[in-house]
């Protein structure tokens, strides 16, 4: 059987980026992840215009049940700021915590 010859032009279609970090302190030592640092393409919905999604997700357990909430929103919050230009802030009206 003869096979068609493959030609690979290593120039991507698209490239997406992941990352997690762990979320730790010096008295409870790790306790959970900025779980998900993903970007990949999107576009648009009400124009197909292709942009980027950018998430940030915290994970983990830390004293009763929603204690971790608090901790988890403020590295979504720090890192959302460290990890994207201040043109990025205007777009998405952050405010200064």
């Amino acid at each position: 059987m003869e096979t068609a010859s493959i030609n690979i032009s290593w120039q991507a279609q698209d490239v997406a980026f992941r990352a997690r970090f762990p979320i730790s302190d010096p008295v409870n030592g790790f306790f959970g992840r900025l779980h998900t640092v993903t970007v990949q393409p999107a576009k648009r919905i009400s124009d197909g215009q292709p942009m980027f999604l950018f998430e940030l997700t915290a994970r983990g357990l830390i004293g009763e049940g929603s204690d971790f909430f608090d901790i988890g929103r403020k590295w979504i919050v720090r890192s959302f700021a460290e990890l994207t230009t201040p043109a990025m802030h205007e777009v998405w009206g952050r405010r200064k915590e």
